[in-house]
């Protein structure tokens, strides 16, 4: 009987504790105005305005990857960092991905040009998973993956809908019929091993009339049977950030002060965010929606003036259609997320200066803001993974890009 009443008193004092963490949640949200898009959500944290963070940080520059002997083209697309803190730029032009060590020195070159096994047309994306390198080449539509130890070639298996007879997505043929040709354009490297695939068009030309209705799909891919396991995972609404002139052709593709969706991919969960507000929400790998939060932005006025400093060295009709447009009041509120592998965000923010990010280190459990900083625009984060973060900057007399390794120092705030 004496266990039964501690039993039931302990009930008791957790569900009184339960209720006070609501009464607080509603509390705080008072304070606070949210979109209706994000209101209605289950499992959702609201943060104050008025959240301080309660770590400094400071950043330590230690290494740059470089090789004289090396003649590297242009990166534009995603680094990696593997456990022992090699580092994997893939060259768009050579179509290669050349290794480095720790240290910095150059290891090797991975993969290059040409149709076969292990070669590329077009690097799109990469990812380092279970001691192997992954690339996706958009142009076969092709997974190629190699041992990092050996650096070796292990296999490639094809990512195409084409081979897709018995069971295909359900909105393959509606974008079809809009003369639309979904490709893997992303993707992710599952704890289990499988991918995480995202299908969409990312060509947009004169041709606009199909723009409208466009989506991010994603489905499951299992990497030993070499077949998806499923699809309809996923749907994500695609940005539409393209800028139309008077004659109505796309003369603009990804405009930065247009609304646009971001994920990331942090341990064993997918975590999207569209850039207008600091709202993330986050869902395991089988697609299952688990929780959210949200952040008051800081709300940066956007000026004509403002959007065509960003392009005063482009084309003529750029400049008009920009002009021409009907500008949000706004900057979004963010412009990159970045995972780490301590269970945390970095998310780009933006200031008043042009220039520079104010960059939020956020809890990704529950958004919780432990740091931030200021860093220059130009200095693009790529990586952050074993208290170290990786950049991708422009060397100013050379005027090629390099990698550039930082050293984290986290303490807590005075």
């Amino acid at each position: 009987m004496e266990k039964c009443k501690r039993e039931i008193s302990h009930s008791r004092f957790w569900i009184w504790v339960a209720c006070l963490a609501v009464i607080y949640s509603c509390a705080a949200e008072k304070d606070v105005e949210i979109p209706e898009h994000v209101e209605d959500l289950d499992n959702l944290t609201v943060h104050s305005p008025d959240m301080e963070p309660t770590r400094e940080i400071v950043l330590e520059e230690e290494v740059t990857y470089e090789d004289a002997e090396v003649i590297r083209g242009s990166i534009l697309i995603n680094v990696e960092v593997d456990e022992q803190g090699r580092v994997y730029i893939p060259d768009y032009q050579a179509k290669v991905v050349h290794a480095y060590n720790a240290d910095g020195s150059y290891l090797d070159s991975i993969g290059r040009q040409g149709r076969g096994p292990g070669e590329f047309q077009m690097i799109w994306k990469i990812r380092v998973a279970n001691g192997n390198l992954h690339v996706l080449d958009y142009m076969y539509q092709k997974m190629s993956v190699f041992d990092l130890q050996a650096m070796d070639h292990i296999r490639d298996v094809s990512l195409s809908l084409n081979e897709e007879t018995d069971a295909p997505p359900s909105w393959l043929d509606q974008t079809r019929k809009k003369k639309l040709s979904y490709k893997p354009i992303d993707f992710y490297v599952r704890s289990d091993g499988n991918y995480l695939i995202f299908f969409g068009d990312e060509a947009v030309s004169s041709v606009v009339d199909n723009v409208e209705g466009r989506t991010y799909e994603v489905s499951l891919y299992d990497f030993l049977e070499k077949k998806y396991l499923k699809h309809d995972l996923l749907s994500f609404a695609w940005t539409g950030q393209t800028l139309i002139d008077q004659e109505g052709e796309t003369v603009m593709f990804r405009v930065p002060y247009k609304r646009s969706s971001r994920f990331a991919y942090s341990g064993k969960e997918l975590i999207h965010g569209w850039t207008e507000d600091l709202h993330f929400k986050t869902y395991n790998e089988e697609g299952q929606y688990q929780r959210a939060f949200f952040h008051p932005d800081p709300e940066i006025p956007l000026e004509l003036e403002d959007a065509l400093a960003r392009y005063q060295n482009s084309d003529e009709n750029v400049v008009k259609a920009i002009r021409n447009d009907t500008l949000p009041e706004t900057w979004p509120a963010f412009n990159t997320i970045k995972p780490d592998d301590e269970h945390r965000l970095w998310v780009s923010v933006y200031t008043d200066d042009l220039e520079m990010y104010e960059w939020w280190v956020l809890d990704a459990e529950n958004g919780e803001l432990l740091t931030r900083f200021e860093w220059p625009k130009e200095k693009q984060i790529e990586v952050i993974k074993s208290g170290k973060l990786y950049t991708r900057e422009r060397d100013k007399e050379t005027g090629l890009e390099e990698v550039v390794r930082y050293d984290i120092k986290l303490g807590e705030q005075e």
